[in-house]
């Protein structure tokens, strides 16, 4: 069973409730959907999970067992970290043609834009050891799992 929960942000974007720090990512499920469903382990072993709907760029790198949440960061209606969203969308080719530096350039500024005005999120996942992972998706919400066994 999941349930909805509401996530607090600080003035930077970092998720501080539920408290994630030093918590795990546990699992990555990509859905046929464009839907990257994140599991999410607390220390007090409470289990989320991070639904991003509208995928449309995902980097995920090193994934390891472990993969020690340092925080995460969700970005929409403000101007999204200049590197992360540069790693996220890559360079151009040191030799590239002009006409696809200009490409890219504008592309990097549509892309900050919609996320300015909240037509899409940034996400953004460091650790402290193990994956780190930078999304551009259309919404994202958070479940909380719950396990109701019953015998």
């Amino acid at each position: 069973m999941h349930k909805p929960v509401k996530y607090t942000l600080n003035e930077k974007g970092i998720i501080i409730n539920p408290h994630v720090h030093d918590g795990y990512l546990i699992g990555i499920d990509l859905k046929k959907d464009k839907a990257i469903h994140l599991k999410l382990q607390t220390l007090d072993d409470k289990q989320f999970i991070l639904e991003m709907q509208g995928v449309e760029k995902l980097l995920c790198n090193e994934f390891a067992e472990g993969n020690i949440i340092f925080d995460i960061v969700i970005i929409s209606n403000r101007e999204p970290n200049e590197k992360s969203l540069r790693y996220l969308l890559g360079e151009p080719h040191p030799k590239a043609q002009e006409l696809y530096i200009r490409q890219h350039e504008e592309m990097i500024v549509r892309e900050k834009t919609n996320i300015l005005k909240g037509e899409k999120v940034f996400v953004n996942i460091t650790t402290s050891y193990g994956c780190e992972l930078h999304c551009i998706c259309k919404s994202l919400s958070l479940l909380e799992i719950h396990n109701d066994i019953s015998l």
